[in-house]
């Protein structure tokens, strides 16, 4: 088709014959869609370009220059899109390696502390295994059992504020078993 045939349905299109424009698509799809499909590797998101540029030519036809080739026109408008196509999906490429060495780098930390973990409860096991059977009697009643400090006093016959003492020497003396047994290689 000549250019002034282009020139007069686009005539019509712009005086409201909007139906006018599928020969403007007709004409041009083939041509749009190569463009298209050389730069991407989706036929989805081809046929969406492909649209989304007769869209855009459409709604900007008062841009088109008349006596300007109009298949050049939509062409550019076609890898304008591909191009900002190409970009969203390296910038979302991107965002997913950065999550992905997020995720990498967390699961790292989970396994080290996962180990660290595992480390302190047995070197915490083993230290209360040292314990006086008395003082691992206290420890069981306040740590495992929740047993309040009044009630584990009148337990151990003594005071509150001895009971008090008395378990904060056991947390010292197992703190300091622990992390003997922790820095030990």
């Amino acid at each position: 088709m000549n250019v002034a045939e282009v020139e007069s349905i686009l005539s019509q299109v712009r005086s409201g014959r909007t139906e006018a424009f599928e020969e403007i698509v007709r004409l041009y799809q083939r041509e749009v869609w190569k463009v298209a499909a050389a730069m991407l590797r989706d036929i989805a998101t081809t046929e969406n370009l492909v649209q989304q540029t007769f869209v855009n030519a459409y709604f900007n036809l008062d841009q088109f220059q008349p006596g300007a080739d109009f298949g050049i026109w939509l062409k550019a408008i076609a890898r304008n899109l591909v191009r900002e196509e190409l970009r969203k999906q390296s910038r979302g490429s991107e965002h997913l390696k950065h999550y992905h060495q997020y995720l990498a780098a967390r699961l790292e930390n989970d396994r080290e502390h996962a180990s660290a973990q595992d480390r302190m409860s047995e070197a915490l096991r083993q230290c209360r295994g040292k314990l006086s059977p008395a003082a691992a009697r206290v420890v069981e009643l306040r740590y495992e059992q929740g047993v309040g400090f009044e009630s584990l006093a009148k337990q151990l016959n003594r005071t509150i504020e001895a009971t008090r003492q008395l378990l904060s020497r056991i947390r010292i003396e197992l703190r300091n078993c622990v992390e003997r047994r922790v820095s030990q290689p």
